[in-house]
């Protein structure tokens, strides 16, 4: 789980008997993480996926959770390159990212944002069978940080022969 934040995905995955493996570059996130998932066999580290070492054909899936909007065209391309390597034959990459159709508030990031369409997500990835895309939207907030708003979402699911 690239993206982990303070592990409540993962912890949903452990419990239906996934092996995951829980990464974050927060490490204020990560600390969180690691509370909640004492007692569970997901392992937790920090660490930013844009240099971070991936074993070869070592996952089934890699999910790629509110990310790839962080990545610029570069990094995600080089993210696409070893997330293929790094996956079995067969293997998924699930991936939930912002589009451009709502912009976000622009209090909610500190940094540069990439906003992409699901077909310039997908693009990136290069030949993959798309088993599943879907687009939406959330509603989040963040406490006293950002007041509630919506982000338009795409969920993808990529297969790679």
């Amino acid at each position: 789980m690239l993206g982990a934040g303070t592990g409540k995905n993962s912890l949903h995955l452990a419990r239906m008997g996934w092996q995951v493996e829980a990464f974050d570059f927060s490490r204020l996130a990560i600390d969180l993480a690691r509370r909640k998932l004492i007692g569970t066999s997901v392992s937790v580290s920090c660490e930013d996926l844009r240099y971070r070492r991936y074993s070869e054909g070592h996952y089934n899936s890699i999910i790629l959770y509110g990310v790839a909007h962080c990545l610029t065209d570069n990094e995600l391309c080089n993210f696409a390159a070893a997330a293929r390597r790094s996956l079995k034959k067969g293997g998924c990459l699930l991936i939930a990212s912002f589009t451009p159709e709502i912009p976000p508030p622009a209090s909610h990031f500190h940094r540069e944002v990439y906003l992409r369409t699901s077909q310039e997500l997908i693009n990136a990835f290069g030949s993959c069978e798309v088993a599943f895309c879907e687009m939406g939207e959330i509603l989040e907030s963040h406490g006293n940080l950002v007041a509630e708003h919506r982000h338009s979402m795409c969920w993808l699911a990529l297969r790679f022969p």
